[in-house]
């Protein structure tokens, strides 16, 4: 697929929806920045958002998420 320059393109197959307007292509410099601070973040405090749903407590209120991908063994150690 041959994909035009400054087009927004969504969607597995990507399939292109149309130009970029003026005002989005001037924000994405700064959209990249965001995803690379938060990412920064994450790994400063541990935050493991692409692992499972499962990945401990939820850090503000100190509950377990989702038990998710867990092996039953787990399950009984799991506050709720």
């Amino acid at each position: 697929m041959k994909i035009p320059p400054e087009s927004l393109v969504l969607g597995a197959p990507a399939k292109v929806v149309r130009p970029l307007t003026k005002k989005e292509r001037a924000k994405l410099k700064w959209w990249a920045q965001k995803y690379v601070d938060n990412g920064a973040y994450c790994l400063k405090h541990g935050i493991n958002v692409g692992g499972p749903m499962f990945a401990g407590k939820n850090l503000s209120k100190g509950i377990p998420l989702s038990p998710g991908p867990v092996d039953k063994s787990e399950w009984g150690k799991m506050k709720m």
